[in-house]
Formats: C-alpha cells, structure tokens, sequence
C-alpha cells in the first residue's frame, strides 16, 4: 500500500475542467493511478470505489488529475475496504489526497462554464475566502506572467486547469517572490494543435492493435478521423485481457475509445 499520510499544510485550490481529453495531456503529466489499481486488484470490468480527499469520485475524475497534484495514493484490497466502507467497497478502493486541497467541477456545470471567458469565471469565484482576488494576484498563462487584461481574451473551453495558490505558501514565496504576496494564479490553455498532434502520435505509436470505438470494433483510419476534444476517455487492452474479449483480432492488444456524450437539451 502506497503512503495515505495528507498533506495539511496551507490551502490550494485547483480547478480541474474535464473539457478535454486524457490524451491530449502530455505524457509527463497524466498519472498512473488507475493502472496501478488494475495491477494490484486484479480488476477486470469491475471497478473499484475512488475516493478523493475523503469524497466520492468518478474513474474519469482520478484519471484527470495531473500527477504534480497528488500527494498520496492507497490502494485497498477488498477484504479491508469492505470493513472500512461496507458494500461500497467490495471491489476495492482506491484513495486520493491531492496537495493541500483540491476540487473538482463537476460534469453538470460545465454547460455553465463554458459560457464563460476567464475573467468571468474568476469574478464568480473570487468571493470565496481561499481564493486570490484576480486584481491582485500574480497571474501566471502558460509558465508566463501575464497582465490581468488577457482574461477577458480567453474563454474557458480553451481552459485546461486553474490552481490558486495563497502568498503564505513557502513554496510560493521561493518561486514567485514578493510579486506572490496576494496570490497566484496558475492557468493552463489548451493547445488544440498539440492535442490533434500528440492524439495521432498515439495511434500511430499503437497502430497493430484493434481500435474499439464505443464497443464497436473499427480502424485505424476511422480512429484518426475523429476529434480528440469530442473523446472522453481511452484505454488498453493487453495480452490475455485483450484476446479474452476480442480473440485473434486482439492478440497485439485493444485501443478502448469512448466519446463524449451529446448534451440534453
């Protein structure tokens, strides 16, 4: 079992926007949490409980947060997850404890986000007590200090992350110096032309294996024709886990896509 010891100094908030996909995050940065509780649960289709900072999350939500964000990962077999979280966890649970605190937006808001440009969005949070106020607070765009009239040029579906940082932090300071006294906030962008790039250097880079899309065997061809930011998660199948479900056709593994849902009106 992986440390579960939380991280209980100072305050962070990180906003995390499940508007793009998986893939599209550098290599460097994903996380491999779900990987290392497939290993040691032994899990095929069932999935096992994912508790984030003590609330219950999605797989989807595990599988966004970006790997510099967390602090501790326990892995609980199931006998000792059911003692602990009754039938909820009779598959397992995976726990998560993010640096300091971290927050998720949830899928239900997103319509509401995404009518937004980043000063809007900053605006509607900036009222609460642990979060920088954007008029003073060092604002950093891509590793680059930036001056607050940006934010209203950027709207939030070309947002990936934002992470609010107090001026109290140690860390902070270090980094940032005095300009850090009132906070710091830390944006991330979506560069659509890298995420297509990165999207088809993935394929390519798992050409031999079957691409199933939405459980639908299909191609390679259709698989590059699709839009990365309309797929909501991918995933591998390999050896006996692969040619279990899809026999011959699997045996040099599977390339799961799932896309993103249309919205209701």
């Amino acid at each position: 079992m992986i440390n579960s010891k939380k991280n209980k100094f100072g305050l962070v908030l990180i906003v995390v926007i499940s508007l793009i996909n998986l893939k599209a995050i550098s290599q460097e940065k994903q996380n491999n949490i779900i990987e290392k509780a497939n290993k040691t649960l032994k899990l095929q289709k069932k999935s096992p409980l994912y508790i984030l900072n003590d609330k219950i999350v999605s797989k989807r939500m595990i599988m966004l947060i970006q790997k510099e964000s967390i602090d501790s990962v326990s892995i609980i077999r199931p006998k000792n997850a059911f003692e602990k979280y009754g039938e909820k966890g009779r598959n397992g649970v995976v726990e998560v404890y993010s640096k300091k605190m971290l927050r998720l937006i949830e899928n239900k808001h997103v319509s509401e986000i995404e009518k937004h440009t980043l000063k809007a969005f900053l605006l509607k949070t900036s009222s609460k007590e642990e979060i920088p106020n954007y008029n003073k607070a060092l604002i950093i765009i891509d590793n680059k200090q930036r001056d607050k009239t940006i934010l209203d040029s950027i709207i939030m579906p070309n947002v990936a992350s934002i992470a609010f940082r107090t001026g109290k932090e140690i860390e902070v300071k270090k980094k940032y110096g005095k300009a850090s006294k009132n906070g710091v906030i830390l944006v991330k962008t979506i560069d659509r032309e890298s995420s297509l790039r990165k999207y088809h250097e993935f394929l390519l880079k798992n050409k031999s294996m079957i691409f199933v899309i939405d459980g639908i065997p299909s191609t390679f061809n259709v698989a590059k024709s699709l839009n990365p930011l309309k797929i909501q998660s991918v995933n591998i199948l390999k050896g006996e886990a692969a040619t279990k479900i899809y026999k011959e056709r699997g045996k040099n593994g599977a390339v799961l896509i799932f896309l993103k849902k249309p919205k209701k009106n």
